[in-house]
């Protein structure tokens, strides 16, 4: 048995990119200028969800983007690890 940790799908996809797209004009309404900041956990979905909301934004708008290994999902992720190295031994 191969465990494959899977990322996200094209629906997920496309709903960051309407979230980002959403925040921006969000963000726009206010009428202020506006610098964003990402910062996203190791896991797969949370990094491509953090590339595509980004893409709803100019470069020049993207203050920054951070991985931090501290965040994570509720341990669901950690025991799908721990259960993936079982099955691949």
């Amino acid at each position: 048995m191969v465990c494959v940790l899977s990322s996200q799908t094209d629906q997920g996809k496309e709903q960051a990119f309407e979230a980002g797209k959403q925040i921006r004009e969000l963000l726009e309404s206010t009428g202020q200028p506006y610098k964003i900041f990402c910062i996203h956990s190791p896991y797969r979905r949370t990094i491509e969800t953090s590339d595509k909301l980004r893409k709803a934004f100019k470069e020049d708008e993207i203050l920054g983007v951070q991985e931090e290994v501290q965040l994570r999902e509720q341990g669901m992720a950690r025991n799908t690890i721990r259960s993936c190295g079982r099955m691949l031994r």
